[in-house]
């Protein structure tokens, strides 16, 4: 009865032990790619002051992106990803981050500061 118990504890200690490491990992991924969006940002002329929030997500497809608010555009919401970062486990494929979509006011001829052509085309 006594090596039964002990087998049952160790089990669970285990699974919690393996869902706590996926949640770690994935929070990890999650960061890498917050870094990687905030260097594309550099790189295109931004200055960390431009930037309101800027927030990583794990969502369901793709499973991870960055949410960026910029300073003189706060009511609206742009989301980054990358192709390497689709999916929960690392995957080959382009290394480069790009603009994923915006929020929409739909109804308005509203002109977006910080919108890449790629999500420009998508809005018409």
């Amino acid at each position: 009865m006594r090596i039964i118990k002990r087998t049952i504890l160790l089990g669970i200690s285990l699974l919690f032990l393996f869902i706590g490491s996926i949640i770690v990992f994935m929070n990890l991924r999650a960061e890498k790619l917050e870094n990687e969006v905030r260097s594309y940002l550099t790189s295109k002329g931004y200055e960390e002051h431009q930037i309101q929030k800027m927030d990583s997500k794990i969502t369901i497809q793709p499973v991870y992106q960055v949410v960026v608010i910029f300073a003189d555009e706060p009511n609206v919401t742009y989301y980054y990803g990358s192709k390497k970062y689709y999916s929960i486990l690392p995957s080959e494929g382009e290394d480069k981050v790009f603009q994923l979509s915006v929020t929409r006011f739909i109804g308005q001829n509203y002109e977006y500061k910080h919108i890449e052509p790629n999500v420009k085309e998508q809005l018409r």
